[in-house]
């Protein structure tokens, strides 16, 4: 508890004031707001937490937003 950071595998960084984990279920989760940037510079905030898998490989966000960098979407 109290300013946890958590990069996974794929380079993305999750930042948050808690985190519980769930060893039963193997899950990780939070109520706080969390801040998720990834290598290519884009920036999304759950504002009402998450629960994610205990290696970060998946995650459900709650209340979105965010910013992606427009040079890197993909051309249609």
């Amino acid at each position: 508890k109290g300013g946890v950071k958590v990069t996974n595998s794929e380079g993305q960084t999750f930042v948050m004031k808690s985190i519980y984990w769930d060893k039963r279920n193997k899950q990780m989760y939070t109520k706080d707001s969390v801040f998720i940037s990834d290598k290519e510079g884009n920036v999304f905030v759950a504002a009402n937490g998450m629960v994610a898998k205990d290696d970060f490989t998946e995650y459900t966000f709650y209340n979105n937003s965010g910013e992606i960098n427009p040079k890197k979407m993909p051309d249609k």
